[in-house]
């Protein structure tokens, strides 16, 4: 529904006072989302893995930018002046970064690394209303531990 009201905000040629206003307003409804559905129904389903997978895809994302970045500023640099030590020394320095990156990141499940209260404290930063407490645990919890010292134990 918010959405609706940014792109049409995007078309609109209002002046700015009007604009900020409306801003604040779709702000505030895009805030509200998570904490209605935090109330319905006992709360959305977190699992750990998923918030993992996601994480894993938007460096992946950065990753895959770095790369981009390093093979525009040696393009440019190629087409002023040539090849040379620093041209390659640049070029093999952002490659090395950026697999030095991901391998740094995706040497361990992330998932594995998530304590039993991290699901409550996720929850809490996003809609935090009264009926939420730590003992509302998801019943995976048992699921999650185990898959995680599964995980441990290939490593």
């Amino acid at each position: 529904m918010a959405q609706v009201g940014w792109v049409a905000l995007i078309f609109a040629s209002l002046p700015i006072g009007t604009t900020s206003w409306i801003i604040v307003a779709l702000t505030g409804v895009e805030l509200a989302g998570p904490l209605l559905a935090e109330r319905k129904d006992g709360g959305t389903p977190w699992h750990p893995h998923h918030i993992a997978e996601r994480y894993s895809l938007l460096v992946i994302i950065t990753l895959g930018e770095v790369i981009l970045g390093t093979v525009l500023a040696i393009s440019a640099v190629v087409d002023r002046s040539g090849w040379s030590v620093e041209a390659v020394l640049v070029a093999f320095g952002g490659t090395a970064l950026a697999f030095a990156m991901w391998w740094l990141y995706f040497a361990r499940p992330r998932s594995s690394l998530h304590p039993p209260w991290s699901r409550w404290a996720w929850v809490r930063a996003w809609a935090p209303h009264p009926s939420s407490s730590p003992s509302r645990q998801p019943s995976s919890t048992s699921h999650t531990r185990q898959s995680a010292t599964d995980t441990r134990s290939r490593l």
